[in-house]
């Protein structure tokens, strides 16, 4: 749920997950396992960083 939003909401504003990364200051490989697990465990930091970097 979570991963399939964040990699649609990337690719629609054609952004790189690694250029995302850096954006947010948190590991590549932390949004490539958000992507690809695809469920709703995820740190609540983390999301708020999400959504404020995608102003959503």
């Amino acid at each position: 749920m979570i991963g399939t939003t964040l990699k649609k909401l990337l690719d629609e504003r054609e952004i790189k997950v690694n250029e995302f990364a850096r954006q947010i200051h948190v590991p590549a490989q932390t949004l490539y396992s958000i992507i690809r697990r695809d469920n709703m465990k995820i740190d609540f930091e983390l999301l708020l960083r999400i959504c404020d970097a995608l102003h959503v």
